[in-house]
């Protein structure tokens, strides 16, 4: 199993490292001028029905005579949302008792999955005359949780940076003690020549097949001024005690410019 993913992940990571670039010069001015673009008359990237194109009695009927009741208790969402979070918290307050009814065991310091504390670095090449060094940060205690990231991008020519800082409130639901999936919650700022800030959320994909192997997806969708920014990442933790080396490829897509590039870099976990 571990052979198979690692390989899918190298294939993946060569396929994309070879998908052209959408411009050569002046990518981090690009990137804040989509991220400072005034829609407040519409959102231009909107293709849905409107509110009227929506039957009213199919969108607002309500059941008073007992659906509501009888919908009150949901099997699936106490399976995707109730039972992980007990799972995260009795494995982080090493409740054993609870761990034993679970079929789990309590976690154990310097896991990669819910940490008390974790932190990253890692750099990033984007193009030939743009670069990133990337860090995040997050502390919680079991499904409670919060981090801060900052990715600061570097241009030779024409010279520039750029800062993007997010901040997310995560909910962190434990599927066993291999698969962790968060919701998370927050904000972004876009700091180059002005600063801009607007509304973000994640939902980060954790997979640990081996002890020493972690697989993490982390999408991350933006709001900024009406404008959009999608941001992808694929990577891999090969895992040592308390570090990890990591490594894959990051895409992060405005309007009109693209901030893709693999990265490497260390995980530190508590």
């Amino acid at each position: 199993m571990a052979r198979d993913i690692c390989t899918l992940l190298a294939g993946v990571v060569i396929i994309v490292g070879f998908l052209p670039s959408r411009s050569q010069a002046g990518k981090l001015s690009g990137f804040e001028r989509d991220a400072t673009r005034d829609r407040s008359h519409g959102d231009r990237d909107w293709h849905g029905p409107t509110p009227h194109e929506y039957d009213s009695d199919y969108t607002y009927r309500y059941d008073t005579g007992g659906g509501a009741a009888r919908e009150s208790y949901n099997p699936l969402l106490s399976a995707i949302l109730v039972t992980p979070s007990v799972i995260s918290w009795a494995r982080a307050a090493t409740d054993v008792d609870k761990c034993v009814e679970l079929d789990l065991e309590p976690r154990d310091p310097g896991e990669p999955l819910i940490p008390f504390l974790r932190v990253d670095a890692a750099y990033q090449d984007v193009e030939s005359d743009v670069d990133a060094l990337d860090y995040r940060v997050q502390i919680g205690y079991g499904p409670i949780g919060f981090e801060l990231n900052q990715t600061r991008y570097e241009e030779d020519e024409p010279s520039d940076h750029l800062d993007v800082y997010r901040l997310y409130g995560l909910w962190r639901l434990s599927y066993g003690q291999r698969v962790e999936i968060d919701l998370g919650l927050g904000g972004i700022i876009v700091e180059g020549d002005e600063r801009n800030s607007g509304f973000s959320w994640t939902i980060p994909v954790l997979v640990q097949p081996l002890d020493w192997l972690l697989v993490e997806f982390r999408p991350m969708w933006s709001r900024v001024d009406g404008s959009r920014i999608d941001e992808y990442e694929l990577g891999a933790l090969f895992n040592w005690n308390f570090v990890a080396i990591k490594a894959g490829y990051r895409w992060t897509h405005s309007p009109s410019e693209s901030l893709d590039g693999p990265f490497v870099g260390l995980s530190l976990r508590y």
